[in-house]
């Protein structure tokens, strides 16, 4: 069989044209044999230019004829292959043997090659990745849909013929995917990044994120399992919501679903708020440990949320205090019933102590009613409290409504209540700093941040602690405790060695949002930062844990405060392992008159010292006391006599360490002196 060879486009029309001369010239020769040829006939020029003109029609139209044969049919076999063949497999498009053409469609058929290899490789990577990701490609003009084989492993598809990287036809495609729109989760999606929710019985949840990017004749679909993501995020928006210990919401979500609410009061009808509060928490702690103090809340949580109906929004607000509201109700009977059956089975429910004794549960609660008392929910918080408290005082474990007559004639409560809510919201506060020194070198070591007021009545922190009676007061004063207390101290510029010691408020903790916003907002300072613990009385162990994670994980200290006075023990120190160690001012002072006081403080510094912990001796306020603590070797020194507490305090102290370094002196020469 005889091998054809390809030629090139220009060869072709070289051949072309030699063939059309040469066809004009045989024409124009055989028509001058037809014609006298003599110039002398009139006609000869007019014939001649007609002969001419025939031959060149004539060859040009046996030229086009045969570019035709030679070279448009070429083209139009390859364009047809290019049209014709099928995009999902390999191209193969012949040979017209034309150099220039068979060139293009060589490099057609190396792209094809190249974008199977591209699409294999693809695939490859993802097997590798595990079966979390999955593409397909949606080619609407050939009805095909390609797929890696993870696609309908992630989408939970039984067909295991479906389990391949390949073509499947667009209808089985579709068939399959419109299965897939019943677990469409609408709050979560868009138009082009849609989440599914694969909650299918007797199956694991999965969720899945399909994301589509479309062009003219092509739809590229991405799909990936994001069940770790979401159960994350679902795992934060609970701990944001919902409180840990009980399930139950917590303050912020009770304050934003009730707002909620009211923003629409039609649907509240009558409706009532109660405080309430779980009786004899702390002695349950202080008997029986916070184990069993933790227990007893969730026994009244579990209670409340068995008894009440749906149409109550049930919170724990902080520690035994607790917050419901009723709405919905068409009268104010229908809730004084439910009142009754709530009360009955708080009483009836059996709590079992761990000497095998049993004790009932017991809650006091005031209640505020709507549009009654008030239409503002605020104003019905602040009612309910005051019912509570006021129960509270006379007799425990009933339920009481709010008396605004009542309310009228304790207008102390009322006023302080209202001073503390001006405090908070008018910010009439500021934060002083108290500087501690190295008692070796009277360096500078840290400050301690100490809050003060500006408000008119309120005057101290004392009397700011004993009116913020509930949790929920006490949560803003330890808010105010982390932010505005590391803001007063950056805006501050001391040493970037100088650490920050703050007085943190047992049994309250900052909740996942505040503190997601105190670390943005301050993670350059928290490793300086000293959280100086009470763990004495009541404090509850499980706030005093999270509190030393949260700050040792961005490297800061835990110090004990009131050493001395508390009812610290072994498994405490242990619990807490404490880097400071600071000695209450009722043992520091008097120490030349008092050996006892000096015997204590030694023995503490050895503690201390043996446990790798540092003694920082408070309310040093003469000369003489600094220098007999700085015999016993405490290692900080801090009081009056060094500095008041101060909005700017001074950077340096050279008179301090001029009388450090002379006493330190003297002793060293009366040693001396002692032993020569």
């Amino acid at each position: 069989m005889r091998q054809k060879l390809s030629q090139s486009i220009t060869t072709r029309f070289i051949f072309l044209i030699s063939i059309q001369v040469i066809t004009e010239a045989l024409l124009f020769a055989v028509l001058l044999s037809k014609f006298d040829l003599s110039f002398s006939h009139s006609n000869s020029s007019v014939n001649i230019c007609i002969a001419i003109a025939a031959v060149t029609l004539i060859s040009f139209t046996v030229s086009l004829l045969m570019t035709g044969l030679l070279f448009i049919r070429p083209v139009k076999t390859l364009s047809n292959n290019v049209r014709e063949r099928d995009p999902m497999k390999l191209a193969s498009l012949g040979r017209t043997n034309i150099t220039e053409l068979d060139l293009l469609a060589g490099t057609i058929e190396s792209l094809s090659a190249n974008v199977a290899d591209s699409s294999s490789k693809m695939s490859n990577i993802l097997d590798v990745a595990g079966k979390r990701m999955a593409i397909y490609e949606y080619y609407q003009a050939s009805s095909q849909v390609y797929i890696t084989k993870h696609l309908f492993l992630l989408l939970e598809e039984p067909d295991l013929s479906l389990h391949i990287t390949g073509f499947i036809p667009s209808n089985v495609f579709d068939a399959k995917m419109a299965k897939l729109e019943k677990f469409l989760v609408p709050s979560q999606s868009t138009k082009n990044n849609l989440v599914f929710h694969l909650d299918k019985p007797f199956s694991t949840s999965k969720w899945i994120r399909m994301i589509t990017i479309h062009s003219e004749n092509q739809i590229l679909g991405v799909l990936e399992d994001i069940t770790d993501e979401m159960l994350a995020k679902n795992k934060m928006e609970f701990e944001r919501d919902y409180d840990i210990l009980t399930g139950l919401l917590n303050r912020r979500a009770f304050f934003a679903n009730v707002e909620k609410l009211f923003s629409s009061p039609e649907q509240i009808g009558i409706g009532a708020m109660f405080s309430l509060d779980l009786d004899n928490l702390k002695k349950m702690n202080d008997t029986y440990g916070h184990h069993y103090g933790d227990e007893y809340i969730r026994a009244l949580s579990n209670v409340l949320n068995v008894t009440c109906r749906k149409n109550t929004i049930i919170s724990r607000l902080g520690g035994d205090e607790f917050a419901l509201f009723m709405h919905g109700f068409s009268s104010k009977e229908e809730i004084r019933s439910e009142i009754v059956r709530l009360s009955i089975a708080i009483h009836n429910h059996s709590f079992n102590l761990p000497d095998e004794t049993s004790t009932e549960l017991r809650a006091s609660a005031g209640v505020a009613w709507y549009p009654d008392d008030s239409t503002s929910y605020l104003q019905l918080i602040k009612y309910s409290d005051f019912a509570m408290y006021s129960v509270k005082k006379t007799t425990k474990g009933v339920f009481a409504e709010f008396n605004l007559k009542d309310y009228e004639k304790d207008s102390h409560f009322t006023e302080m209540s209202e001073h503390f809510e001006e405090f908070i919201k008018h910010k009439t506060y500021e934060y002083h700093f108290q500087p501690i020194l190295d008692a070796n070198t009277g360096n500078i070591f840290g400050y301690e941040a100490l809050l003060r007021s500006n408000h008119s009545v309120i005057k101290t922190p004392r009397q700011l602690l004993e009116l913020a009676a509930s949790p929920s007061q006490l949560y803003e004063i330890e808010k105010i405790t982390w932010f505005a207390g590391i803001k007063a101290f950056n805006d501050l510029n001391v040493a970037p060695s100088s650490k920050l010691f703050i007085n943190s408020i047992p049994e309250q903790q900052l909740s996942v949002s505040d503190t997601s916003a105190l670390e943005r907002t301050y993670c350059h300072m928290l490793n300086r930062v000293i959280v100086e613990l009470d763990y004495g009385g009541g404090a509850n162990a499980k706030y005093t844990k999270a509190k030393q994670d949260f700050i040792r994980n961005w490297g800061g200290e835990i110090a004990l405060g009131d050493y001395g006075t508390g009812s610290y023990n072994e498994d405490m120190m242990k619990d807490i392992a404490p880097k400071y160690i600071k000695i209450d001012l009722s043992i520091t002072q008097n120490l030349t008159r008092d050996e006892n006081k000096r015997k204590l403080i030694k023995s503490i510094v050895t503690y201390a010292h043996q446990r790798n912990a540092f003694v920082i001796a408070e309310g040093v306020e003469r000369q003489e006391d600094m220098f007999a603590l700085i015999d016993i070797g405490v290692d900080y020194l801090q009081g009056f006599y060094i500095c008041k507490p101060s909005k700017k305090p001074p950077l340096d102290f050279t008179i301090i360490k001029s009388q450090i370094t002379n006493y330190k002196r003297q002793q060293a020469l009366k040693t001396t002196n002692e032993n020569a």
